[in-house]
């Protein structure tokens, strides 16, 4: 596929009253997609690499978070509840009447994906990738009593500490772009992701039914290999990739491996 070959549309999502922007790359639209949810600070275009190395044999969907890229924020503020990222989803699916889907999501992306499937149980959602996530986090990693939220004043500070989650081995040109998503969306929706980070998922995840693939990166300093493995345990029909000389943000450091692991997946899964 080409970048010229990414187009854009808005739904309206009635529960919020707000215009949705998503993006679809590969198959005309139908109601079977592959739905991707990008991480903090981001939007679409976290995807746009991995995208193109895919076979244009599925719908891919790409969608901006309330807030995030070219959908605006709920009430003019930012969401410190994952739990309604995991809503809006809900709803846009609906909107967009797809009866069989699988989602993709990186990090908190992530995140919202495993809520979704816990929340929801939908019986059209067949298969989660979840890269880089996480069960869960403790409330102070970034709260009043954490250290981060001291450090991210800014979203310079933010796009740097992005780059530190990057792989040593990751070229400058792919950390450039990982940096600009936090530089070109709102400061205080990607402290409102990092807040919505901390959600528990811990007693649940045992109740996702789909298969599970969990992708880390290898050099990731945030999301260790005791982290995924103890995800593993708790999700039954799951499994783990890692991929080597990548951090934490996949899609952007390796989007030809990413592309592989998606495109094995969906076939594993059967889904055609």
């Amino acid at each position: 596929m080409k970048l010229e070959e990414i187009y854009g549309k808005y739904v309206y999502i009635k529960k919020y009253n707000l215009y949705a922007y998503y993006e679809i790359a590969g198959k005309f639209l139908s109601s079977s997609a592959v739905i991707f949810i990008h991480s903090a600070g981001a939007d679409s275009r976290q995807w746009h690499d991995t995208i193109l190395k895919l076979p244009d044999n599925h719908t891919y969907i790409v969608l901006d978070m309330i807030g995030h890229g070219k959908t605006f924020p709920l009430n003019w503020k930012a969401i410190y509840e994952k739990e309604t990222y995991a809503e809006y989803l809900k709803e846009f699916i609906n909107e967009l009447g797809l009866t069989r889907y699988v989602l993709v999501g990186d990090a908190v992306g992530a995140r919202i994906c495993l809520l979704y499937a816990v929340k929801y149980k939908p019986k059209e959602l067949f298969g989660i990738i979840a890269f880089e996530p996480m069960d869960y986090i403790p409330g102070d990693w970034f709260g009043p009593l954490g250290t981060l939220e001291k450090e991210l004043k800014d979203s310079q500070a933010i796009a740097k500490w992005f780059i530190s989650l990057c792989s040593d081995k990751t070229p400058h040109e792919k950390k450039s772009k990982v940096a600009w998503f936090p530089l070109s969306n709102s400061y205080n929706i990607t402290i409102g992701d990092l807040y919505s980070a901390s959600v528990d998922l811990r007693n649940n995840l045992k109740e996702i039914s789909c298969p599970v693939l969990l992708v880390r990166g290898k050099d990731d300093p945030l999301v260790s290999s005791q982290d995924m493995e103890r995800i593993r345990k708790e999700i039954p029909n799951s499994s783990i990739v890692e991929i080597e000389n990548t951090g934490h943000f996949p899609q952007v450091e390796n989007p030809e491996v990413t592309a592989k692991i998606i495109e094995d997946f969906l076939n594993k899964i059967n889904f055609n």
